[in-house]
């Protein structure tokens, strides 16, 4: 399951996770490599969209603060995120957000392989990346309750329904540039 959630800690929408600890700095993009926040270390980097990522520019990413993980038997997946915060830097251009939402999520089995439904609540940072092929490309602080679903694909998750609910949005691609 940590595998899983590593694998798509960034790359299409998921709750930005980190475990305490201070971060190391952040590896500079590799257009080779699937876009993966160490959920550990709490520091990476989402490379520019030429090279599979998000915004025009890479964005280096610190999270701090706790994250748990609560699986059910029925199969439902809760990935919490109490007092969590998210600095998101581009050059010398910074934003740092709490992010203190939950994610709930669902692997159903389609035809085609799994897919996990997710439902966002609270503060979120989500990615929509190129390697994902994403409608709608961009990094994004969504407030309120969305959902979306991506395949499970690894190392890269497809996105099968681009994000949508009621809430806020915020281009964070925009807040950088």
């Amino acid at each position: 399951m940590k595998k899983l959630l590593v694998a798509i800690a960034l790359l299409l929408g998921p709750v930005l996770s980190a475990g305490p600890g201070t971060a190391a700095p952040p590896e500079k993009p590799n257009p080779n490599k699937p876009v993966v926040i160490d959920i550990i270390n709490g520091s990476g980097t989402i490379p520019a969209i030429a090279d599979g990522g998000a915004c025009a520019f890479p964005v280096d990413v610190v999270v701090t603060g706790k994250f748990k993980i609560i699986e059910s038997q029925q199969g439902r997946t809760i990935f919490t995120s109490p007092g969590q915060k998210v600095t998101l830097t581009n050059g010398t251009k910074s934003v740092s957000y709490v992010v203190t939402g939950v994610r709930r999520e669902v692997a159903t089995q389609t035809p085609d392989g799994t897919v996990l439904e997710e439902v966002v609540t609270g503060r979120n940072v989500v990615t929509n990346a190129r390697d994902a092929n994403s409608e709608r490309l961009g990094l994004f602080l969504l407030v309120g309750e969305f959902n979306y679903a991506i395949t499970d694909d690894l190392p890269v998750p497809q996105e099968v329904r681009v994000f949508s609910g009621k809430g806020q949005v915020v281009d964070v691609c925009a807040a950088l540039a």
